[in-house]
């Protein structure tokens, strides 16, 4: 991927209501596919799709491993299961903004819009707790168009020193 592929975006809340499309898409994939929380009961499964699945982004494996043992609110990881097996996840929080962390789906079920269900409860999440926005950075360019957001304009600050 080039820098040109990487952009800031941001999703108003304020008025978010989940969209229909969403809804439906989640009923039928529900004789297969559940969504929920990650419950303590959930967690050693979630860690074990991460290493299965996402080990190749390490930064991604080191922070769920961290909120695992932290023993952190389990409605900041939103997960996907087929057969009581972890599928997929969306990770969110807060700093200074609410942001999607990561989020991903094995591959073997991607294009079946489990995705895109896992981000839009992270988003209901979001405004359940008050967000009026969502931001998030360096994301792939495809990525405003699942949540529907706005790229935003990247202003980047140079350092230089003053003497």
């Amino acid at each position: 991927m080039t820098d040109d592929s990487q952009v800031d975006i941001v999703k108003d809340l304020r008025a978010f209501e989940m969209p229909g499309w969403v809804t439906s898409a989640r009923e039928s994939l529900a004789p297969e596919i559940t969504f929920g929380f990650c419950e303590p009961q959930f967690r050693r499964a979630f860690l074990e799709f991460m290493s299965a699945h996402f080990s190749a982004y390490s930064g991604w494996c080191e922070a769920m491993r961290e909120y695992v043992e932290r023993e952190e609110d389990p409605r900041l990881r939103v997960l996907a299961f087929r057969s009581g097996d972890v599928v997929g996840f969306t990770a969110f929080e807060k700093e200074v903004d609410w942001y999607i962390r990561a989020t991903g789906v094995r591959e073997d079920l991607r294009r079946k819009k489990i995705g895109s269900i896992l981000v839009y409860m992270a988003l209901e999440e979001m405004k359940r707790r008050g967000a009026d926005r969502m931001c998030i950075s360096d994301c792939p360019i495809e990525f405003y168009q699942v949540v529907e957001g706005e790229v935003m304009r990247r202003y980047v600050m140079m350092a230089k020193s003053l003497r």
